[in-house]
């Protein structure tokens, strides 16, 4: 089930990937300071960007997507990042996602993320069907977690010596937001 439009903020246009996405999503995927704290994701040849880029134009086509995988670009097309959730299961609820998103490091500190971020919850919960977004970061990843809290997400665990970073185990913390709690918040 692909966007039937494109999300928009006040700045940012959210939308499906295409294969001219691939060179500057390849800055992005395989810079080592815009995917610092993502370096299991961080890909070092343009055939692993390309292998990402086909997996998520390959899935927006898929009837019962699994992964929506969304490009991030502001008003005037430029390439801003990356967003999306991964459904982990269904049940009569909904979709139980995981979500993440990242951005080029030309882009930090500007609101950018947030502003996609709140866009894709909302649509997330309006349009299909999630009842639980969950995501985190390691600690050290404060930008991210602040993030988080500014959704209205809640902590649900802080694991120590989690995640492998950097060649040492890091503590990590997640946060979850469920449909209902979105609702009483900002409705």
């Amino acid at each position: 089930m692909r966007l039937e439009y494109p999300l928009s903020t006040n700045r940012l246009v959210i939308s499906e990937h295409s294969k001219l996405d691939l060179p500057i999503m390849h800055l992005l995927l395989s810079d080592e300071v815009s995917m610092y704290y993502l370096q299991d994701i961080r890909t070092k040849t343009i055939e692993e960007t390309e292998k990402n880029l086909m997996t998520a134009i390959e899935e927006s086509f898929i009837e019962n997507r699994k992964k929506f995988f969304f490009k991030i670009c502001d008003k005037n097309n430029e390439y801003i990042g990356e967003i999306g959730y991964t459904v982990r299961f269904e049940c009569n609820e909904g979709k139980n996602v995981d979500f993440g998103y990242f951005i080029r490091k030309e882009f930090w500190n500007k609101g950018y993320t947030f502003e996609a971020a709140n866009a894709c919850v909302k649509y997330g919960f309006e349009n299909l069907g999630i009842y639980k977004i969950q995501t985190g970061c390691i600690v050290n990843n404060i930008a991210s977690e602040k993030i988080m809290i500014k959704l209205g997400m809640k902590k649900e665990s802080y694991k120590k010596k989690h995640v492998l970073h950097d060649g040492v185990l890091k503590d990590r913390v997640e946060y979850a937001l469920f449909r209902e709690e979105y609702y009483q918040r900002f409705f």
